[in-house]
């Protein structure tokens, strides 16, 4: 393209009409850049930290089921759940990306919901119940197992909430 507009320039043939070219581009049309979407006003440490809570959950709940496997094996009566639960880190990516989905969609993002104990519970219980009964529903569809991951997706909650709790009452707000 760039050698057909040089070789007509050098012949004296401009590729855009004069009477185009000389046509004022509207202010807005020139400086604006286009618009994808809306801006919101999320609180993003709170949205990365959440998806970074699930993953880590995920994470370690493979490690603690690696390392505990060969006692429940040997002695499965000391244990609930004498299974690992199923591609855990996998699991929790899935967890994360549900919550953090679910969680945007019911503008619990919002500083002054992320920040403040009471008015963080409805978007937390929206958010973990459709997390849960999405995995669950998946899990049972399909015909696989749901004794390990029904406590895996119930010990969400426990960490899911210890985190925001700590959030809003421990940690130093930026």
């Amino acid at each position: 393209m760039l050698l057909l507009l040089a070789w007509s320039a050098s012949l004296g043939i401009s590729a855009i009409p004069k009477s185009v070219a000389a046509l004022p581009l509207p202010s807005t049309s020139r400086c604006s850049s286009p618009r994808c979407g809306f801006k919101r006003d999320d609180d993003p440490l709170v949205r990365n930290c959440d998806a970074g809570v699930l993953v880590g959950y995920g994470v370690v709940q493979a490690l603690v089921d690696q390392l505990l496997l060969p006692f429940a094996t040997a002695q499965p009566e000391l244990f609930t759940q004498d299974k690992p639960v199923d591609a855990a880190p996998l699991q929790g990516l899935i967890l994360a990306a549900l919550w953090v989905g679910i969680t945007t969609a019911v503008d619990g993002y919002r500083p002054e919901v992320t920040r403040v104990w009471p008015e963080m519970l409805k978007p937390l219980v929206i958010a973990w119940v459709s997390m849960s009964a999405i995995m669950i529903g998946s899990f049972a569809l399909v015909g696989l197992p749901l004794d390990a991951e029904f406590e895996f997706v119930l010990g969400s909650a426990t960490v899911m909430g210890g985190w925001r709790w700590l959030y809003s009452f421990g940690l130093p707000l930026p």
